[in-house]
């Protein structure tokens, strides 16, 4: 079984990081979407585990806003 907290926290660098930014954050990022994807969890569930680790985390609003925008946005 996945430890689902694990995987959510090494795309974020086991800290209140922006998700994903860095090569190796990104490297776990995508190992924690491919054990998702063949655990079958739907985006609902990826989405929810994403918001709790940031909310653990006590990231504000913006913050975590800032996580997932692109600076195209």
């Amino acid at each position: 079984m996945a430890d689902w907290g694990r995987l959510v926290a090494g795309g974020f660098a086991y800290m209140d990081a922006s998700f994903a930014v860095h090569a190796k954050d990104r490297e776990r990022a995508l190992l924690y979407m491919q054990e998702a994807l063949a655990a079958g969890l739907s985006w609902h569930e990826v989405e929810r585990q994403l918001i709790a680790y940031m909310h653990n985390q006590r990231m504000t609003r913006r913050r975590s806003t800032k996580t997932f925008c692109s600076p195209l946005d």
